[in-house]
This record gives structure tokens, C-alpha cells and sequence, in this order.
């Protein structure tokens, strides 16, 4: 895919300013994960409002072109767990979030199709109203074209930041303002920390949202920390199916 396509607006909402264009960083940082063969590693989500936390990992495992492992845990007594498995053969899955109500159970799809073999893309895609944190970070990470028109169609600005230290690691800090699907009004504002590498170290954003109407919305600020390293080494049983 053209990398170009899902970027390209992104040119006239720049605000000028010294320094690095943001849409070079994250252009440069969507081209480097779309390239790398093997994906591993953490995001940690946060979620704060209220005065109330709450936090979500994942454990992320891709080998591309047909190989998938996501498990999140919720943090909470008992934990709350969600797992995707994907061989290259087959996928499996838990049901949907929205059927919740329903006996536990876990789907299984083969991966050959009359139209031809899925990808990894194709699997995540059917697989992620399954998961309990769908994320601008993981997005980026499987890189299917439409999932990144879709979270840089949210970014309604950019502008650069300067530099900031993230747990040590220097890093180019870009904000501006968010909206929650493209067109759609601004309701927050967002902030991304890319490092020297262009990889995601931190995603943030502060939404407003409208609980109950005729009360001040709620602010609720997530955060998402991101460790995830290139071409590194799989484990391969990771990737067997859990049924």
C-alpha cells in the first residue's frame, strides 16, 4: 500500500514552526512499521476519569505475513482476559465484547478462503471487536490501510512540540487536536512521542465525553505506553491456537 494515501491530508493541518515536520515524523514512523517482518512486545494502556484508574496490557506478537498473537489483561480482581491466536492455518478468538452475556466461547476461522489466503491484516481486522483495547498504537502496528486512514483522519491538527525524555529515551513530542471519527467535531486533543527510531514510545488523548445530557461532560485522559521492538525474535508458540 502507499503509505502516502493515509498522510497526505495531514500536509495542510500542519501549524508552521521550527523544527521537524510532523507529518514527516509520523509519515517515516508508519513507513518503518509497515516494513519490519516481526513485531513484538508491550502496550500498556491507562485510562483516567472521574479520579478513577484503570489499566489494560497487551502482549503483542506479529510475523508477517499470516501470524497473530494479542493477549490483553485488565487489571481488576478477577482479571479480565482477551486472547487472539493466529497460525497461519486458522484464528482463534473470544467471542465479541458486545455478546458478553452469552455462554464463554471461543471462534475458530480457517485462513484459505475461495478469494484466497488472508493476511495478517485480514485476521486483526476480523478479530478486533474481540479485544478489550483497540488502539491507535496497535493499529499502526498490523498497518491495514484503512485503519490508518481512519486514526490520521482523526488527527484535525499537528504541530511540533520539541523534544521530550519518556522514561529515558529522547523522543519528538507531536500534539494537536482529536476528534473521535473523521468529520466529525473536535472533542480533545491528542499527543504522540516518536523516538529517534521512529517507533511510538507514548499515544495520548484527552477527550470530553457526554455521560448524561444537561451535566458537564467527563474528561477522561488515556495513555498509552508503548515498547515494541522491529525484526525481533518470535516465539513461535505463541502462535499456536488456544480453542
Amino acid at each position: 500500500m502507499s503509505l502516502t494515501v493515509a498522510i497526505a491530508g495531514l500536509l495542510m493541518l500542519q501549524t508552521p514552526q521550527a523544527g521537524p515536520k510532523p507529518s514527516e515524523l509520523i509519515s517515516k514512523s508508519l513507513a518503518r512499521y509497515a516494513a519490519a517482518r516481526t513485531i513484538v512486545g508491550t502496550i500498556k494502556l491507562t485510562q483516567a476519569a472521574a479520579g478513577q484508574a484503570g489499566t489494560i496490557t497487551t502482549t503483542f506478537q506479529l510475523q508477517r505475513p499470516d501470524k497473530l498473537y494479542i493477549r490483553q489483561v485488565q487489571e481488576k480482581v478477577p482479571p479480565r482476559v482477551w486472547l487472539v491466536t493466529c497460525d497461519g492455518k486458522g484464528f482463534t478468538y473470544d467471542l465479541p465484547v458486545e455478546t458478553e452475556g452469552r455462554k464463554p466461547a471461543r471462534l475458530y476461522e480457517p485462513m484459505v478462503r475461495e478469494t484466497g489466503k488472508l493476511t495478517v491484516q485480514d485476521v486483526y481486522r476480523a478479530t478486533v471487536a474481540s479485544i478489550g483495547d483497540r488502539s491507535a498504537p496497535l493499529d499502526i502496528a498490523v498497518g491495514h490501510k484503512e485503519d490508518l486512514r481512519f486514526i490520521t483522519s482523526q488527527w484535525a491538527s499537528l504541530s511540533y512540540a520539541g523534544q521530550s525524555e519518556l522514561r529515558g529515551v529522547p523522543c519528538h513530542k507531536i500534539k494537536g487536536l482529536w476528534r473521535e471519527f473523521p468529520g466529525g467535531p473536535i472533542v480533545g486533543r491528542f499527543e504522540l512521542f516518536l523516538d529517534d527510531q521512529s517507533l511510538i514510545r507514548r499515544y495520548a488523548i484527552e477527550q470530553a465525553i457526554q455521560v448524561q445530557p444537561n451535566q458537564p461532560p467527563l474528561q477522561v485522559v488515556s495513555v498509552w505506553d508503548v515498547d515494541l521492538k522491529l525484526d525481533a525474535d518470535v516465539d513461535p508458540a505463541l502462535f499456536r491456537l488456544v480453542r
